[in-house]
Parts: structure tokens; sequence; C-alpha cells
């Protein structure tokens, strides 16, 4: 029965070391996530820092920090309850193991002291030798060699129980340690939350000056906006047109064809047109969740990256064209299937008009403008003429 519960004391011990274990690895790597974002909106924030006049780019970067410093608190006060549960775990262990040791102990010095009364009355000689038959002398003689063994296994079953004791003792006062290290790293969290907040209303204070000068920024980028989509809807059309087609989808060849399957199978698999980035700028119309008197309507999303980013195609497909709207950057056009993707604001492209790409290749950089210091990427995904939330399509 005592070796039976030893037995139960090391399973549990075993099952809530490997949970705790996975939880926390799971904690860790979503706070290493956090951790990232955080040093990347930080850098992108850097690069602005000091110029002439802020932009919602600004603040939607300011907003994402926030929001990614709120997240990292919470994981915190998770990781914290986490240690606590483990602190009680641990404690309940150590009480397990010491009631359990305290009745070994009891029974292993009954054991000694009946041992040694025994010997001294050679009780174990006179026993055997009192036997009715040999077969009687060889039971009674190998019932005191089992014994013997037995208190022997509970000798030993004593020193693991007091160095596993001793293990869980040193692990505690180590998670103590942490829980205070990681109460500490809250505490600083939540004052650089309180340092953006009051940046953050200085820049709405700045923005309101210039209501008038971000209305027309915004107004000229949704034409920008809407010169693409003519442009896009041009190509889509010609292509309808060549094909005698009345949809994308009945002039696609059995391998454009498969392509598009794929495309479609992978919504919300799809990678990243940047390898980091934060969007800025969501797709539809809305009101800035800051600036109430700003409404926006964005046909895509915007990125913003740090200067000289990489743009790469999201999938594979074949570039319909390469062009450029008077007072803009390069635009690249993708086709993948009956799907459409469109990468504004681009230098060095590195493709050109019916080329095949892959999977992440490489078709330009993000242009960065030196007066504003923003490197802000415009994307849209098509399917046909219908556009769609890049945001569903791509990973999270």
């Amino acid at each position: 029965m005592i070796k039976y519960c030893l037995s139960a004391v090391y399973l549990i011990l075993v099952l809530q070391s490997t949970m705790a274990q996975t939880t926390r690895e799971q904690l860790e790597e979503q706070k290493n996530n956090t951790l990232s974002e955080i040093d990347y909106t930080n850098r992108l924030l850097e690069e602005t820092r000091g110029k002439k006049q802020a932009s919602l780019s600004d603040l939607s970067i300011i907003n994402h920090l926030l929001e990614q410093r709120r997240k990292n608190v919470s994981m915190l006060e998770n990781e914290s309850r986490e240690i606590s549960l483990s602190i009680e775990q641990n404690l309940a262990t150590i009480s397990q193991i010491q009631s359990r040791m305290n009745e070994i102990r009891y029974n292993y010095s009954e054991m000694i002291v009946s041992a040694y009364r025994n010997k001294r009355k050679n009780y174990l000689l006179m026993h055997v030798l009192a036997a009715e038959n040999t077969y009687q002398a060889y039971k009674r003689l190998r019932y005191y060699i089992l014994y013997n063994e037995y208190i022997k296994r509970q000798a030993e079953e004593l020193e693991k129980l007091s160095l596993e004791l001793r293990f869980k003792n040193d692990q505690l006062q180590a998670m103590y340690r942490e829980k205070d290290d990681i109460i500490n790293e809250a505490t600083a969290e939540n004052n650089k939350i309180r340092s953006e907040i009051s940046a953050k209303n200085k820049l709405l204070t700045d923005l309101e000056k210039r209501e008038k000068d971000l209305l027309r920024e915004i107004r000229e980028k949704e034409e920008t906006a809407k010169k693409l989509e003519r442009e896009l809807t041009a190509v889509i059309e010609e292509e309808k047109k060549r094909a005698n087609s009345s949809t994308i989808l009945a002039s696609l060849t059995a391998s454009e064809k498969l392509i598009s399957d794929e495309f479609g199978q992978n919504r919300g698999k799809l990678p990243w047109p940047t390898e980091k980035g934060i969007v800025t700028g969501k797709y539809g119309e809305h009101q800035h969740p800051d600036y109430k008197s700003v409404t926006v309507r964005n046909e895509g999303i915007y990125i913003s990256t740090l200067p000289g980013t990489e743009v790469r195609s999201i999938f594979q497909g074949k570039v319909s064209k390469v062009f450029s709207i008077p007072g803009e950057n390069y635009t690249v056009l993708i086709k993948h299937g009956e799907y459409y993707t469109l990468y504004h604001n681009l230098v060095n492209v590195k493709v050109s008009q019916g080329q095949e790409v892959t999977i992440r290749q490489l078709i330009g950089n993000v242009y960065t403008d030196e007066g504003t210091r923003e490197s802000l990427l415009y994307f849209q995904i098509w399917k046909d003429i219908e556009i769609n939330n890049p945001e569903d399509w791509l990973s999270n």
C-alpha cells in the first residue's frame, strides 16, 4: 500500500510538471512574439520621430503599440496567475510528500526498534529452530529475509522523498522570485503605457490643428485608389474580351484554374506581402477610432513598414501589369487564376508584365517618403471584379 501511494505521488509530480511546462512554454512564445511586435513598432515610430508634421499613420502606429503593450500586460498577468497556480500545486505536493515521509518514518522507526529487540533476544534463531520441520524453518527464515529487504526499501524510499522535497522547496523559492520579477515587469509596462498615452494625446492635439490638411490627404489617397481601381478593372475587362468570356473563371486554362483553386483554399493562410509591417489603414469605410470627425474609406489596406522593406508576391501567379499613375510610384498587378493582388507604392520593381512569379518572390521595395519619412505599402486582393478585405486572406 505504501509503495502504491509513493508511485501515485511521483505520477502526480510528473503530470503537474508536464502540464505546467506546456502552459508556460505557450505563454513564453506568445510573450516573445508580442515583445518582437513592440520592438518593431518602436522602430517605426523612431523612423518618423522629429518630422515636421504628424499624420494619421503615426496615430495608428501608437495605437498599435498601446494595443501590444496592453496585450503584454495581460500575458504577464496570466503568467503571474500560472505561477501562483504552480506555487499552490507545489505547496500541496510538498505537504503530500511531508505527510508520506512522516508516515514512513514512523513505520520505519517501529520496524527498526522491533528488529533490534528481536536481535538482542536471538528471536530469529529461536524462532527458526522451533520449527516443526525443515520446510517451516525455511519459510520462517525467508520471511525475515524479506522483512529486512522491506526495511531497506523503505529507507531508500525515504531518501528519495527527502531529495524530492529539497528540490520542490528550491523550485518554490525560484517561483516566488520569478513572480516578483513579473510583477515588476508589469509595473514598468504600465508606466510605459501611461507615457505613451500622454504622447498620443499630444499627437491628437497636433492633428486637430491640421484637420483640413488631413482631410485633403485622405481624399488624395482615395482618389489614387480610384485610379488604381480603374486600371485594374480595365486589365480584367481586356482579359475577358480576349478570351471572349463574361467571367475570368470561365477563361482560365487548366493550370490557371488549379492556381485559382489553391489560392481560394488558402484563405486566411496566405503570407503577408512584407515580412514585417503594421496595418495602419484598415479595409472599408469607418470613422477613425480617435479622430471622430475623420471618415476613411479604403478599398485595400495600408501597411506601414521600415525603409527599404522588400515586397513579395503572396502567391504564385503571372504579372498582369506594371504601371505608374501620374504623381505616384509603381504598381504591380499579379493574376492568380480568377484572383488578383495589387501592390502599390513600389520602387526598384523586379518583375515585368507577363512574367511568372512564385510565392514570396521579390517584386520590389516599399517607397519611403523623404518628407513624411513614412514607408507605406497599399495592398489589395480582388476576385474577378469583386474587391475583398485582404486581412481575411492573410495569415494572422
